[in-house]
């Protein structure tokens, strides 16, 4: 009897998901528009409290029955210039904002829109204006309404990497490059009711598909435009670069749309000194990040296997980042009661199996390679600071972030270069503040080598205090100062104490065998600058 009723809850979740919007929310550019799109003002106030002086028309309206612009060149106000700390009216920035939408079925919802990112970004090219391209995927229970606070929190990150482009190219303009936000839109909220939470199966399966359609050929050219931009400027910092992001069911599209490429590109051998190798593991785009990602543990497990029986020269760096909060009750309680529903005749071969078809990637063991540790004595969890409709609940406006959260956001970029591992943004790098740990060899279930270039990092409430609250700003922070650090900029991330720079699995070698696969021990040196084949790390 209870199986029945859950399965009648299942098939009215099922039934009442096709009850709201197909129609996409943003409307591409008519024929003949600016290739730049629908100049706006950004609302926000100033550090007095007083609203920011506006000279455009609002980019959103709080009607999401009006229709809005799918391609935004968003102006804003900041206080970036004010050493004081007072409000300067005269302080502007700007930014491009776009939007492309899909349906259930992984069709664009209007391939115009991606039409209008293109003729952009074919425009900044012409005008040589290197781009930092940042892709969102959002996640259950969110589209592209304008008063989504998805839709709001992702507009004021991409605002405040522009206030640091700005704040890192001050000394000369020229060089700074165009911010270019592209936000992902799905049916993740399939209707406005508590029976959302019924929806489960039905937006899991379509987020699947939303990555294996129009997703992949809209990443796939986004980073054909990067390499056509970064051609023989492979040591300039300066250069077009690309990082693709996903929340929840949205890190499921992503990871639907580039598990294969990553897979190809950790897999990837080249032949020196007539040695067949592994070379460097080159990210898709320049950087994947996934927040809180619900999908399972098998889905990820392929892409573990690779980049476990291998390992990296010290010139690797991050290709991608899975971040997983332990107070995401989400993705630990509910995700793996929903496939419980759904596996019922699968069968696994081992426990681990089991769990891996269970459990996410972040709340399993097995894959975790790093903590994400809040070192402050007060860590209380994020607290709200706008309450507004249409707002985003822990994330000032950029008008009243302004020049604190930038001499936050540079003091962390400081320590960082300075090898103190400490992300949380103070203006004293002294002030411990977050730091990104290795997993404890002791307590590691999983076998990694040293500059492993895939981190999948568990942390807690004070950083992530739930499933959705992505959007705060000690964590916002951090992910700032490490894409600017480590992606960017090319510094190393912290020494990765216990671990290895060759692996010493006594079995990889016999899993190995005579396959005739590249042996992994000639893709690196040890810390000896020795050939691991003859230091002995590997037996024989």
């Amino acid at each position: 009897m209870t199986h029945l009723r859950l399965m009648g809850m299942l098939l009215v979740g099922l039934l009442l998901s096709g009850c709201s919007q197909f129609t996409p929310y943003r409307i591409a550019l008519p024929a003949g528009s600016a290739p730049t799109g629908v100049a706006c003002e950004v609302p926000g106030q100033l550090a007095d409290g007083s609203a920011a002086p506006t000279t455009l028309p609002p980019c959103e309206t709080a009607d999401d029955t009006l229709p809005a612009p799918a391609l935004q060149h968003r102006h804003y106000t900041s206080t970036f210039r004010d050493k004081t700390g007072a409000a300067d009216p005269a302080d502007k920035g700007d930014y491009f904002l776009s939007f492309v939408e899909f349906d259930d079925q992984g069709w664009f919802a209007d391939r115009r829109q991606m039409d209008a990112l293109f003729a952009l970004l074919a425009d900044l090219k012409k005008q040589k204006r290197e781009t930092l391209i940042y892709v969102y995927a959002h996640g259950w229970k969110h589209n592209a309404s304008p008063c989504d606070n998805n839709v709001v929190c992702f507009s004021r990150l991409i605002e405040r990497l522009d206030l640091a482009e700005k704040k890192i190219r001050s000394d000369d303009p020229a060089k700074q490059r165009t911010v270019v936000g592209v936000y992902l839109g799905w049916r993740g909220l399939p209707f406005g009711t508590a029976l959302n939470n019924l929806s489960f199966w039905s937006r899991k399966d379509t987020a699947a598909r939303v990555g294996s359609g129009g997703v992949f050929e809209l990443l796939t050219r986004l980073n054909d435009y990067r390499d056509s931009r970064q051609a023989g400027k492979t040591t300039d910092p300066l250069r077009t670069q690309l990082v693709i992001t996903g929340h929840s069911f949205g890190g499921l599209v992503v990871y639907s749309a580039l598990s294969h490429a990553l897979m190809e590109r950790a897999a990837r051998t080249g032949d020196t000194a007539g040695d067949t190798q592994y070379v460097t593991v080159k990210s898709f785009g320049d950087f994947v990040m996934l927040v809180n990602p619900a999908f399972e543990g098998s889905r990820y497990e392929p892409l573990f296997h690779i980049a476990t029986q291998r390992c990296y020269e010290t010139t690797q760096r991050p290709a991608m980042m899975i971040v997983t909060s332990e107070a995401d009750s989400a993705t630990r309680l509910a995700f793996p009661a929903g496939r419980v529903m759904s596996t019922m005749l699968q069968h696994a071969k081992s426990p681990a199996q089991r769990d891996s078809i269970l459990q996410t990637v972040g709340h399993n063991a097995r894959y975790v390679t790093h903590e994400l540790i809040d070192e402050t004595a007060d860590k209380l969890a994020p607290r709200i600071v706008d309450t507004s409709d249409c707002g985003c609940p822990y994330l000032d406006p950029t008008a009243t972030w302004g020049q604190q959260g930038l001499l936050q956001l540079m003091g962390g970029i400081i320590a960082v270069q300075a090898g103190q591992n400490q992300y949380g943004g103070d203006d004293d790098p002294s002030q411990k503040t977050v730091a990104l740990k290795p997993v404890p060899s002791a307590t590691a279930s999983s076998s990694y080598a040293a500059n492993y270039p895939f981190l999948v990092v568990k942390t807690g409430e004070s950083l992530i205090p739930n499933h959705n609250a992505i959007y705060n700003e000690r964590f916002t922070t951090f992910t700032q100062v490490f894409m600017l650090s480590h992606v960017l900029n090319g510094t190393p991330l912290p020494a990765d104490a216990g671990k290895q720079q060759c692996l010493a699995d006594p079995q990889a070698l016999a899993r190995h065998g005579e396959t005739g696969l590249p042996p992994p021990w000639l893709s690196c040196l040890n810390d000896k600058g020795e050939a691991c084949a003859s230091a002995g790390t590997w037996p024989r």
